[in-house]
């Protein structure tokens, strides 16, 4: 018979396999300390995470910002400077109260020859809702709803057409020529590396087209003195041996009379190069014709962008003048 196993019987292994049999398995200090090193690594980890994160956040806040007080800039210039738009010329439409917070104004946009239609009637001002300050607008005599948050201030300067700054709140608004605008607008979150909000200021030059005037001329009277009679006396004596027979006396006499002035009109508005969208870098000019009635001394052009530009005259009542290149910016003039 053959020999069945016997239990317990135990196998001889090589020296080599016995080594490998021995080390396939961790020690309890070579785990903790494994564990150790990863959390170390998790903790700088999360920590490069944290950083990252928070940067982003106040980046994020910031853009948004920026971009909060660009948007309302841009709307508060787009409706201003259609402020007194009235083509039939019987809306009355202009510049109805002007303060240093708030400013308010009306235009005739439908050209129906009033101002009482939608948005024909605007207020900017400071606002506060829920908590937050922000550029309120009101329109056609509504309530102020907010257009823009998180804007810390608000201020309006006027000048009239000779560059003089008018006081606050302007007594007469139709004197004003151009306005100053300065918006600050700040973050929606305090900076945690700085402990403070951040700021963001936008300042910019507004001329409602429809309130520039030309005024050289225009509350000017001339007194000229107009012969209004001639009278002839002849008298006739007897002759004498020393002097002649007839006498002939000739008298002028004049009153004053006043003679308005008319203010000057200008037509035939040349843009070179034209059109709305002009490649920077590149001048601009302007020409126009401009006739009165009794002349003109000047003519100066103006934009939005602080320019005041003398223009050349060419003859025959016709002025050119160039618009200093403003990159990346609408000019309105």
């Amino acid at each position: 018979m053959g020999k069945s196993p016997i239990h317990g019987y135990k196998r001889e292994g090589t020296p080599g396999e016995e080594a490998s049999a021995r080390g396939a398995g961790f020690t309890l200090i070579e785990l903790i300390i494994a564990m150790v090193v990863g959390l170390v690594v998790l903790a700088a980890m999360f920590a490069i995470y944290s950083v990252q994160n928070r940067e982003l956040r106040n980046e994020d806040s910031v853009v948004e910002m920026r971009q909060n007080g660009r948007a309302a800039m841009a709307m508060m210039i787009r409706e201003i400077t259609m402020a007194g738009y009235d083509i039939t010329g019987t809306a009355n439409a202009g510049i109805t109260a002007a303060s240093a917070n708030s400013m308010s104004f009306t235009s005739d946009l439908n050209g129906n020859g009033a101002t009482t239609d939608a948005d024909e009637t605007v207020t900017y001002t400071l606002c506060t809702i829920n908590g937050v300050q922000s550029l309120g607008r009101a329109a056609d005599g509504g309530s102020v709803q907010s257009v823009a948050d998180n804007i810390q201030s608000l201020n309006f300067s006027y000048f009239d057409d000779h560059g003089v700054e008018l006081s606050r709140p302007v007594a007469a608004p139709s004197q004003i020529h151009h306005i100053l605008i300065s918006l600050t607008a700040t973050t929606d979150r305090v900076n945690p590396d700085t402990g403070r909000r951040g700021t963001y200021t936008l300042t910019t030059q507004v001329a409602p087209r429809n309130l520039v005037r030309v005024t050289a001329l225009t509350s000017v009277s001339t007194t000229t003195y107009v012969p209004t009679s001639v009278t002839t006396v002849e008298t006739t004596v007897a002759p004498t041996t020393s002097g002649p027979s007839t006498v002939v006396s000739t008298e002028e006499t004049s009153v004053p009379t006043t003679i308005p002035a008319e203010g000057p009109v200008y037509n035939g508005i040349t843009q070179t190069p034209g059109g709305h969208e002009v490649e920077k870098n590149t001048p601009v000019r302007v020409c126009v014709n401009i006739s009165a009635f009794l002349g003109l001394s000047l003519a100066r052009l103006y934009t939005d962008q602080g320019d005041t530009i003398l223009m050349l005259t060419l003859g025959g009542g016709n002025y050119c003048a160039s618009i200093p290149k403003h990159n990346n910016r609408t000019v309105h003039y």
